[in-house]
């Protein structure tokens, strides 16, 4: 587990004592602890409460065979009827969250691990009620916490575009990408097969034209931004942004193509516009059609259906 605080320079220091004592209360809290019982009660003084990653274990295959979608946050998604996803297991990742009301739904799970946008963001965060909200243990210094909140153990350290992650209560790699977090996600859930709507697994335009890390948001480099995003609004003169390392997301995306094909798990990047070669293509339409792509799993998956289930007490 990783031990790292990964708050940025613009975390105040009047801030960082609360930080400090929020990460620390959720790295207590990820194993099963001891807690003191009611005193009052018959039994024993002290027992064993779950932590949460016995709740990302319990997650193990609980949708196996079910296909689901990966959003990602590309201008490309605008192009597709995303209401019929409303049935179907979604995963989403950072600002996606500012689609729901317009599509009329919430993905099953939403995924924050960069700290500049949880940072920046946290106050939006909060207010988001609906998917299971899974953070990276090590942003939980700003993470809102509520009943539906998971924390993930996540790996930034040494050449995690190499490695892929088959237990995600144990270890989940970066990889670079919120995407490629998902990918590991969606493997641990049991889903096959896997959508990736909205993402190029390669670059785009602002993949190289900006530098990698944390940059300001500025007026020369705005409009390359609002121009790779679903929503141009989410982009402000002044804001913060971090620009992933392109050839280690390239190599991440390659490293869980190779590891989903080994498990039997089929991977897609739908659009015509998605993905390099790294994932078979399939257009948007050819899904929902009657009987759906030719799809050649060993895994078989239902259509449509619901994607309500109780995991760890809450309802997705």
């Amino acid at each position: 587990m990783s031990f790292d605080i990964v708050w940025t320079g613009a975390c105040k220091w009047w801030k960082k004592p609360l930080a400090y004592y929020r990460l620390m209360r959720a790295r207590r809290k990820y194993g099963r602890r001891l807690v003191l019982r009611n005193p009052f009660r018959k039994g024993p003084l002290f027992g064993k409460r779950e932590g949460y990653q016995e709740r990302l274990y319990r997650l193990r295959n609980v949708h196996e065979g079910r296909r689901c979608f990966i959003l990602g946050s590309s201008a490309e998604i605008r192009k597709l009827d995303l209401t019929l996803l409303r049935e179907e297991i979604t995963i989403g990742s950072n600002e996606i969250y500012r689609m729901f009301d317009e599509i009329g739904f919430h993905t099953s799970y939403l995924t924050v691990t960069d700290p500049v946008f949880c940072e920046d963001k946290r106050r939006e965060l909060k207010r988001l009620n609906g998917p299971v909200m899974i953070y990276g243990l090590d942003n939980a210094y700003c993470a809102p916490v509520s009943d539906r909140t998971l924390f993930m153990n996540i790996c930034r350290h040494g050449n995690t575009e190499k490695e892929f992650s088959e237990d995600c209560a144990a270890v989940t790699y970066f990889g670079h990408s919120a995407a490629c977090v998902n990918l590991q996600l969606a493997f641990h859930l049991g889903c096959n097969p896997i959508y990736l709507i909205g993402m190029d697994t390669d670059c785009v335009p602002s993949d190289r034209e900006l530098v990698p890390g944390t940059i300001t948001i500025n007026e020369e480099n705005i409009e390359c931004l609002r121009a790779d995003h679903f929503d141009p609004c989410f982009f402000q003169v002044g804001g913060r942004v971090t620009m992933p390392d392109r050839k280690k997301r390239y190599s991440a995306f390659k490293t869980a193509a190779r590891v989903l094909r080994e498990r039997g798990r089929d991977v897609f990047s739908v659009g015509p516009d998605a993905g390099p070669d790294i994932f078979d293509r399939v257009s948007f339409r050819s899904i929902f059609a009657a009987g759906g792509h030719e799809y050649r799993g060993t895994c078989p998956f239902s259509i449509g259906g619901s994607h309500m289930a109780q995991v760890g007490g809450m309802i997705t």
